[in-house]
């Protein structure tokens, strides 16, 4: 490449066409444009002269084919790199469709499309074309529904219970959800029924209040319950038969997951055919656990990154095929923490609420080893695993946000007055809320990449489609949705709400809790 510099010239045709180039090179020194030739002016003492050219016709096509070369050769590279670029985007956002809470892409506002007349106590499932899920009003009570995602018409809904305990919902799962897997259109009521999902609910239809003066007035506890399955398509009662109280449900896959706790206070694990009800395998801890306070065994279930976690006080972490892989000690209490699985389930995070402070364990399954850390340990939501040797981690004392290594327990960085609202990880950056700004942060150093600021924000999680990510804010009644440029935060959109809404991502659709039930969003 050379630099060339353009001038302008007069084309005197005439003189081009009886001189020699050598002659054309001369001109009478009196003139503007006057040349320094070989001989020299007349006069010694005239000032110097400039050296100017004319170009030919055939210089200047020359020049006008080079230059067009090379604006061919520049959109060339500028369309290359765009294309790769867009490639590149597309493939980023194929993989995070398989990323859990990633929704489908937004092109920009959205708005309700339908809202239920009643709070769901099961998130929605998508089955057959249909969005399945449980919802809990004054009347009829508890009733599992069939919604058209669309328009929000319930295509089916069958009763559970007349009356709906607020403080004891049901827990319900549809193993094999979303169905069909791949998303194919399918006419679910031609289906054979052997080969659809059913709907499985715990139900509980008698509650016990017992009083505890620790941290609460009361605590409410179910006493008698039922074990309820029905077709996810149609609606059909399938089985209702009574199950030991408490009792847990999950899912592997297609397959049932059921705690319960024998009469004896051994916790025991099957897994099952939801339909058929045939078992492929149970775990029974080999001693009891104690009761708690309230002379209750209770047992919690999470099947999660290919381990399935039963925690009755101690916590058995199970294989997919029922190997128990780490058996860890503890205690009942009702009120102390939880146990979650971190780190694509190579952790267990276990928490402990104390009576001035909040610590975690987080135990390695492979190896057992352990090791304590400080506050609450943050299942972001989305993850896509970019960080894979990071835990977030919020502080009791004076908020803020840590990142510490899995591998050491050493905190990495540091950031003062975050939020204790789920944070996200995507492309090795940590997006939180701080107070009334949205901060994305680099995972690896905690140097903040954008941080803008956000007037109203709610107290709500945040959802992406992995272009754009939205937060709730809000006024004397209603509220917006946000929409900030994941890339550099720039606010891209709003769309106003009737509602204040607590955001949450199903089955890549976008959900919200309002003050009158669940509304889809879209």
């Amino acid at each position: 490449m050379q630099d060339v510099e353009l001038v302008e010239a007069v084309d005197d045709a005439g003189t081009r066409a009886t001189t020699s180039p050598s002659e054309r090179l001369r001109v009478a020194p009196d003139t503007p444009d006057a040349l320094d030739t070989p001989e020299g002016p007349d006069d010694p003492d005239a000032p110097p002269t400039t050296h100017r050219t004319t170009p030919s016709p055939a210089a200047r096509a020359r020049l006008r084919r080079a230059v067009a070369v090379l604006v061919a050769v520049v959109l060339a590279v500028a369309a290359t790199s765009s294309l790769v670029q867009s490639r590149r985007d597309a493939a980023r956002l194929r993989a995070l469709a398989d990323v859990p809470g990633v929704m489908a892409p937004l092109s920009g506002p959205v708005t309700e499309l339908w809202r239920t007349d009643g709070w769901p106590v099961a998130p929605p499932s998508e089955v057959g074309g249909l969005l399945v899920t449980v919802l809990a009003t004054p009347s009829p009570g508890l009733e599992a529904v069939g919604i058209e995602p669309r328009t929000g018409e319930v295509v089916w809904r069958t009763t559970l219970r007349a009356r709906a305990p607020e403080e004891v919902p049901a827990e319900c799962v549809v193993p094999g959800a979303p169905w069909p897997a791949d998303g194919a259109a399918t006419d679910a009521a031609d289906t054979a029924p052997g080969d659809r999902p059913v709907l499985v609910c715990v139900v509980a239809d008698e509650v016990a209040t017992a009083t505890e003066g620790r941290n609460l007035d009361s605590f409410v506890h179910p006493v008698r319950s039922r074990l309820v399955v029905m077709d996810a398509v149609s609606g059909e009662l399938l089985a209702d038969d009574p199950v030991g109280s408490p009792a847990g449900v999950a899912s592997a896959g297609t397959d049932l997951l059921l705690g319960t706790v024998d009469a004896d206070g051994r916790p025991r694990v099957t897994r099952s055919d939801p339909r058929s009800g045939e078992v492929h395998w149970t775990f029974t801890s080999p001693e009891p656990v104690p009761a708690d306070q309230f002379g209750l065994r209770r047992i919690a279930l999470r099947s999660q990154d290919g381990v399935v976690v039963a925690d009755a006080g101690p916590v058995w972490v199970l294989s997919a095929d029922g190997e128990v892989l780490r058996a860890l000690p503890g205690t009942v209490d009702p009120f102390d923490g939880h146990t979650t699985v971190v780190a694509g389930g190579r952790f267990l995070a276990r928490t402990t609420l104390g009576s001035t402070d909040v610590t975690t364990e987080l135990v390695e399954v492979a190896t057992g080893r352990s090791q304590t850390v400080e506050g609450f340990v943050d299942g972001s939501v989305p993850d896509d695993r970019s960080l894979p040797d990071v835990v977030l981690v919020s502080p009791v004392q004076g908020g803020g946000l840590q990142a510490h290594d899995v591998g050491t327990g050493a905190p990495r960085w540091t950031l003062e007055g975050h939020d204790t609202s789920p944070p996200m990880i995507l492309d090795e950056r940590v997006v939180s809320i701080d107070g009334s700004r949205v901060e994305s942060v680099d995972g690896v150093s905690g140097a903040v990449v954008w941080s803008t600021e956000v007037a109203g924000l709610a107290a709500s999680a945040m959802v992406t489609d992995g272009e754009v990510v939205i937060v709730t804010t809000n006024s004397a009644t209603d509220g917006t949705l946000v929409a900030v440029d994941l890339d550099d935060g720039r606010q891209v959109w709003s769309a106003p709400l009737d509602d204040q809404h607590y955001l949450f991502v199903h089955e890549r659709r976008l959900f919200g809790y309002g003050s009158t039930g669940l509304i889809a969003i879209g």
